[in-house]
């Protein structure tokens, strides 16, 4: 049987040696043969489009971030103006410029990507289906934000981009873990103290218990009772929820020792477990950190 598909070849004739090239498609006959696709070549071919693309940087992030808070602050009626100037530049970041080795670490390349994301829909809900500086209100404020002069509208869009859930203000997203209850900035600094110390204590009793899987130390099956070690990769899920709680303790206890910030504009990260009776409320109300997001 005759089956006619694109084949890909590396042109090996590159001036660079060892460097790789872009693969050239060729349409060609293949007869009775049993892997016409080569993934090899498919993916060195990938790799190949990720090495050539223009490397994305920490500060061609910061100068969008810088451009995002400005956007804010532009009459209404450019809103829509000010939706392209920011989504253009995230676009293309994401698609056409390469993010691994952004900065030194692997998972902070990953969390550029994903912000790029947040970018794109914060933008998109903010300046096409709100009216930012019409409706984004903190509790109480009667300014008008539209006539304001640039630098009220500018500290106005600071507080807007820092403060994703709204938490305090008009917008405030639904289903925050209970707030703070009211307490004086000393005890609540207090508080961040000691729960500080417990997520410490939790992160490192959880690595531990990772690094003593037979899994990861003896490198074999194992069978009987010791299968249960499976259960350690749970671990990786309690990780990422412990470095949350972290830096949560760690920005809210800045905030409040410079005084920037109130004891009720710090709720949990997580509700309470007993939400968990529905996945709906699980990821309404446990896992609310999500709600970054919406």
């Amino acid at each position: 049987m005759l089956l006619r598909t694109w084949v890909g070849r590396l042109d090996a004739s590159d001036e660079h040696g060892d460097d790789l090239c872009f693969a050239t498609l060729e349409p060609q006959l293949v007869v009775n043969n049993p892997e016409p696709y080569n993934s090899g070549t498919r993916l060195s071919t990938c790799r190949t489009a990720t090495m050539l693309k223009p490397q994305y940087s920490l500060a061609h992030h910061v100068c969008l971030e810088i451009l995002f808070v400005l956007t804010y602050t532009i009459r209404p009626s450019y809103r829509k103006h000010g939706f392209v100037a920011v989504a253009l530049p995230a676009l293309y970041a994401l698609c056409f410029t390469k993010l691994t080795g952004a900065t030194p670490g692997a998972f902070i390349d990953m969390g550029l990507g994903a912000r790029l994301g947040q970018i794109l829909l914060f933008s998109s809900n903010d300046f096409l289906l709100h009216n930012a500086q019409q409706e984004y209100r903190a509790i109480g404020d009667t300014r008008d934000i539209p006539s304001a002069p640039f630098l009220t509208r500018l500290r106005w869009a600071i507080q807007v981009w820092a403060n994703p859930r709204g938490i305090g203000w008009t917008h405030e997203a639904k289903g925050l873990p209970p707030k703070t209850k009211e307490t004086s900035r000393a005890r609540f600094i207090k508080d961040l103290v000691v729960e500080l110390v417990l997520w410490m204590a939790a992160y490192d009793v959880n690595k531990w218990i990772l690094r003593q899987s037979p899994y990861y130390t003896q490198g074999q099956k194992l069978e009987g009772w010791q299968s249960l070690w499976r259960l350690s990769a749970c671990g990786y899920a309690f990780n990422i929820i412990i470095k949350l709680g972290i830096q949560r303790s760690q920005l809210a206890l800045i905030c409040s020792c410079l005084g920037v910030t109130e004891p009720r504009d710090w709720p949990q990260t997580f509700g309470s477990l007993k939400y968990t009776y529905s996945l709906a409320t699980f990821w309404g109300y446990v896992i609310a950190f999500h709600s970054d997001l919406l």
